[in-house]
């Protein structure tokens, strides 16, 4: 469970850079389908 409460304490702190490079893989691909987006790779998150 710690891994789960650290990721969205991080999340809650609002540094995307922080959380992407403690918990997201360097291919990340991440989709959100009720606005079409779609956020490729790690450099796109910040």
């Amino acid at each position: 469970m710690s891994l789960i409460r650290d990721f969205w304490t991080a999340m809650n702190g609002n540094d995307w850079q922080a959380v992407a490079d403690a918990f997201l893989a360097d291919d990340f691909i991440g989709l959100w389908p009720q606005s079409s987006e779609v956020i490729r790779a790690l450099a796109s998150v910040s």
